[in-house]
């Protein structure tokens, strides 16, 4: 009665990391893709040993920092240590803890070096190693995919009924609609 006249809210009680991210994982499951899920479970699996046996409200802006600094130097890469930050975030952001400590807390710097192209020559070496390979399947693939600029997921969902030799237009169905991508040969 208090709570809808008064509005006067139930205290939450104390809980664990452990216990608040498998709670939060099980809401987000039915919103990740099957992938993501992994991804999340991966970072967990990294969170829980330092964060898992501390009550949510413990968790401060200097635990993350010697977090990060304790992933670096086992070799963790800057972006996988903001991506298990970012999982950490998103767990303390539903418990409505984040916003306390987040000003304080910094995500490390990620290079965003995303490669570079090869060039035609290497382009001709690659083709001629998968024309070598005992795979049937190497060449084609690695064709396609140089041809169309589609992602791995793309390629490896690819079906015949998508692809049309005729019109060079292979297409990669995506969720809201089809789209259809050139073939450069």
């Amino acid at each position: 009665m208090e709570e809808s006249f008064n509005r006067i809210s139930k205290p939450r009680t104390a809980q664990l990391v452990s216990v608040a991210a498998e709670t939060w994982l099980k809401t987000k499951i039915a919103h990740l893709s099957p992938r993501s899920v992994i991804i999340e479970r991966a970072n967990l699996k990294h969170i829980n040993p330092r964060f898992g046996k501390m009550l949510l409200c413990d968790v401060a802006a200097d635990d993350i920092a010697n977090y990060q600094a304790e992933r670096l130097e086992q070799g963790a890469a800057p972006k996988t240590v903001n991506l298990e930050v970012g999982t950490l975030r998103a767990i303390l952001r539903k418990n409505r803890l984040w916003a306390s400590i987040q000003p304080e807390v910094r995500m490390l710097r990620a290079s965003e070096n995303v490669g570079r192209a090869i060039s035609r020559e290497e382009e001709a070496a690659l083709l001629e190693a998968c024309r070598a390979s005992r795979s049937r399947s190497l060449y084609p693939a690695v064709l396609i995919a140089l041809n169309t600029c589609m992602r791995y997921s793309e390629l490896r969902l690819l079906r015949w009924d998508q692809v049309n030799l005729k019109v060079h237009l292979p297409s990669a169905r995506a969720k809201p609609s089809p789209a259809r991508v050139a073939c450069s040969r």
